[in-house]
């Protein structure tokens, strides 16, 4: 639970910063989690180790 409201915090101070509105701040989330996993899988691929374990 505790995580679902820094997740609200964060977007109203990109949204408040960045002028992109929530929005835009929800898409930015969703695109840097994207970003992160695809790296993490590369990484881990390049390294033989697992750096991310997804819940799905």
């Amino acid at each position: 639970m505790a995580w679902v409201i820094v997740l609200i915090v964060a977007w109203l101070i990109i949204s408040a910063r960045h002028h992109t509105g929530l929005f835009g701040a929800i898409l930015v989330t969703i695109i840097a989690f994207i970003l992160y996993v695809i790296v993490a899988i590369l990484l881990g691929i390049l390294l033989g180790v697992t750096l991310i374990i997804l819940p799905f």
